[in-house]
């Protein structure tokens, strides 16, 4: 999986093979282990080399890089709505 507009060129069997890239871009692009769907103890583990990552979770984390690429190239609104329209149902409103 290549990154066209960044110099990371990086498959899943890298990280496999390799599980300190693979914590290396965790911390370096703020990947969470929530964001990977994993605890913190199972990258730990992986730090620690008891454990190699998967190639199902080296291509999700591959995946949340790209998406955090497209994102800092993009400008994007982190506020909060100035506009948020109505309302709707208040539990007040709400019978019983």
């Amino acid at each position: 999986m290549s990154f066209p507009d960044s110099d990371l060129n990086i498959s899943p069997e890298d990280l496999v093979n390799n599980p300190s890239l693979f914590v290396k871009l965790c911390e370096e692009y703020g990947i969470k282990p929530k964001d990977l769907g994993v605890s913190a103890n199972h990258i730990y583990k992986i730090r620690k080399g008891i454990h190699r990552p998967s190639k199902a979770l080296a291509v999700k984390l591959l995946r949340l890089i790209r998406e955090r690429l497209g994102k800092e190239e993009e400008e994007w609104w982190t506020g909060r709505d100035l506009n948020p329209g109505p309302l709707g149902c208040q539990p007040s409103a709400l019978p019983g």
